[in-house]
């Protein structure tokens, strides 16, 4: 029966939408509305702040196919918008009921205008940063400091709030459900973010705004407002993948320097033990010149006591006496 009203519900809410695009103008007013009504609500969270925020949440950030709100929101050539996974769903099923050859291309859900598909597929539509943004807007909405984790909502239908989040998965995670994540077989080599990472940082040109995207070649972290300012038209990513993106380049830079070091350390340790090489070797020189030079002296000692010895004591000692006053005079 769920399962009826369920696609009972997902019918009409196509048809309601099968022949208008929505307004982007409209969109506009509601983030102004939303970010009016977050900016006066920062301190006091009153019910018509939080009504209102549910009605632009059902209104505007809710995927037309899959009926919940929107992840990594792409938008079509007739500027319609849907979820990523859901428009890479939907030109599947095109394809393999319809019999599409023509893969570049495919109908919109709603207003059945064709879009061209991108190289590098789905993960290239441009993304619709401004419903990225007025989600954020209506997170803050809530009294909890963070989203609601995706699987327990799923699975038993529990609220716990969201500690992290799957870049793979896209889905928000709690702290059990990424202990399991790591843990499944499927799911362990996933990239996990900490949402705790966005909470507080804001954007250096707009102080009342939070970052929320990375310019790639400004190689800057900017928030919605800049997307449509300074970084326009410029390759922009999600803040929390080029976090993952940069921490897995730092992780490869940090493997090749311990490498390096390793490399390093093992050139290092053969210095080391040259050098002692070398200066034990010095050492025995040393040692082995003063035995010689002792040597010597003995020997010379030798034979000049022999000398002396076949002369004689008295040829000697006439030597000795000549050579007195010798001496004397040259003194």
């Amino acid at each position: 029966m769920y399962d009826l009203d369920s696609r009972y519900r997902r019918r009409q809410e196509r048809e309601r939408y099968h022949t208008t695009a929505i307004d982007i103008s409209q969109i506009n007013a509601a983030a102004m509305s939303a970010s009016t009504t977050t900016a006066s609500t920062t301190s006091t969270s009153g019910p018509g702040g939080n009504k209102l925020a549910q009605e632009i949440n059902d209104e505007f950030l809710t995927c037309k196919i899959c009926l919940e709100g929107y992840k990594s929101p792409k938008c079509l050539d007739c500027l319609h918008t849907f979820c990523e996974q859901c428009i890479d769903n939907h030109i599947m099923n095109e394809c393999t009921y319809k019999k599409y050859s023509d893969y570049r291309e495919f109908t919109c859900p709603l207003c059945r205008k064709r879009t061209q598909l991108p190289l590098g597929g789905v993960k290239k539509l441009p993304d619709n940063f401004l419903v990225s943004s007025l989600s954020e807007l209506v997170q803050r909405q809530r009294p909890s400091k963070f989203p609601f984790c995706d699987i327990c909502k799923l699975v038993n239908r529990k609220h716990r709030e969201a500690t992290s989040k799957c870049l793979d998965c896209n889905k928000l995670l709690c702290k059990q459900c990424v202990e399991m994540h790591k843990e499944t077989k499927v799911t362990k080599n996933h990239s996990i973010f900490d949402v705790e990472i966005e909470k507080d940082i804001e954007c250096k040109e707009h102080s009342e705004e939070v970052v929320r995207f990375y310019c790639e070649p400004c190689e800057a972290c900017i928030c919605v407002l800049c997307t449509f300012n300074e970084h326009k038209d410029h390759e922009i990513t999600q803040f929390s993948e080029a976090v993952v993106k940069y921490k897995e380049n730092i992780s490869c830079l940090l493997d090749d320097c311990k490498e390096k070091i390793s490399t390093y350390d093992t050139q290092l340790e053969a210095l080391s033990k040259c050098e002692t090489v070398i200066r034990t070797t010095e050492q025995k020189v040393r040692d082995t010149a003063i035995q010689f030079i002792a040597d010597i002296r003995t020997k010379e000692k030798k034979l000049i006591d022999d000398l002396h010895e076949i002369y004689g004591s008295d040829v000697m000692d006439y030597v000795s006496k000549r050579n007195a006053p010798l001496c004397k005079n040259v003194l």
